[in-house]
């Protein structure tokens, strides 16, 4: 990963994380206007026997429990969007939403915890969602959630440009925690209905959840995360030619006059493929960072029309930090880009070359993009 793309992601980052704390307080302020709004002293009364459960749909009229219910359908659409473009894969996008929905989750009961005083310690009961039903759990469940989805959240946000290859069991798996977590959610949603407070959570249930979420996320991402980047859809490996290749290739030889590699050729392919894809990533990866400086000192000089920095900085730029041309840190000469773009050319035609003789031979397997998070 370059230093610009460090950086583009960074700024991702940070972005939805302060998006995602914004919109957890503004959360927080909502519900407790709401709670200063319908919850009076007369159903608080009526109500004492609930003790810590606070909890506005008690006492909230039908027409804005169901106005309540879109709000938070909002809110989840508000935090896929932002997901969604704070990355470009499928993997940052997904990591984006995590993390932006634990931060909002957390951030919603330190805001209430700093203001109301609420809730009184991590076992106190409350109302999460109202979707379809109401679910309801000691805070300390959705606080673990909320943890693990901005740890593994930020995992896959950092990591997105490695190879994942999910496969529908991993994804099946995943669900079926999500299902199990959320069922522990809902048990006590009757309870909540007819005004009492559940008469334990379901610790088995819910743990069996979360473990198994977790423990088949780290399974998956150690399976199929290999740390590289490959963007040629090709994986080379390298076998000995069967009987039955044998005779096929001499039957193609017969029919259409073109005789196939031999396997012993193979290796020697394969390292001319290797080497000459090393040398175009090299030549990509320079051309990137000259083209970041070109973009910088243009967006340096478009302030100043009238001025251009060749050598020395000019007396009139100010401020050193803008300075892009300097003895020590020149910029390439027109002879040098034009030699870098000839390479380009020439070498990207080769590892094309050499990445289809490898498929047709047999000796390389068609992958598919890493920008495929489930396959």
């Amino acid at each position: 990963m370059t230093d610009m793309e460090n950086k583009k992601r960074r700024a991702a980052y940070v972005s939805l994380s302060l998006l995602a704390l914004a919109f957890g307080w503004i959360e927080a302020s909502v519900v407790l206007y709401l709670r200063e709004i319908y919850v009076r002293e007369a159903t608080l009364r009526a109500t004492s026997y609930l003790p810590n459960l606070q909890v506005a749909l008690v006492s909230l009229p039908g027409r804005l429990v169901v106005l309540e219910m879109a709000r938070e359908a909002c809110t989840l659409v508000l935090l896929a969007a932002a997901g969604w473009l704070a990355g470009r894969r499928p993997a940052d996008r997904v990591g984006a939403f995590l993390v932006s929905f634990g931060i909002w989750d957390l951030v919603y009961y330190a805001a209430l915890r700093l203001v109301s005083g609420w809730p009184d310690s991590i076992s106190t009961w409350d109302i999460l969602f109202l979707i379809p039903s109401p679910w309801v759990a000691p805070v300390w469940a959705p606080v673990t959630v909320a943890t693990l989805f901005v740890l593994a959240g930020s995992y896959l946000f950092w990591t997105s440009d490695r190879e994942r290859r999910y496969r529908w069991t991993d994804l099946s798996m995943l669900v079926a925690s999500v299902f199990l977590t959320i069922a522990a959610f809902l048990l006590g949603s009757r309870a909540v209905l007819d005004h009492r407070v559940p008469e334990h959570f379901p610790i088995l249930l819910f743990w069996s959840g979360v473990g198994l979420g977790t423990a088949w996320f780290a399974w998956a991402e150690r399976r199929t995360s290999d740390g590289r980047r490959p963007w040629v859809g090709v994986g080379v490996r390298p076998i000995v030619a069967s009987r039955t290749e044998a005779a096929t290739a001499r039957i193609t030889t017969a029919v259409v006059g073109v005789e196939r590699p031999e396997a012993s050729d193979a290796g020697g392919v394969i390292a001319d493929y290797r080497e000459a894809k090393t040398r175009l990533d090299e030549l990509v990866k320079e051309a990137g960072e000259l083209a970041e400086r070109f973009e910088r000192l243009a967006h340096g000089l478009s302030a100043r029309p009238g001025h251009v920095v060749v050598g020395l900085p000019d007396e009139f730029v100010e401020n050193p930090a803008e300075w892009d041309i300097v003895p020590s840190h020149p910029l390439p000469s027109i002879e040098h880009l034009i030699t870098l773009t000839n390479e380009i050319r020439a070498v990207g035609p080769r590892v094309e070359e050499l990445r289809e003789r490898l498929i047709l031979t047999g000796h390389a397997d068609l992958v598919k993009q890493p920008d495929a998070f489930f396959h």
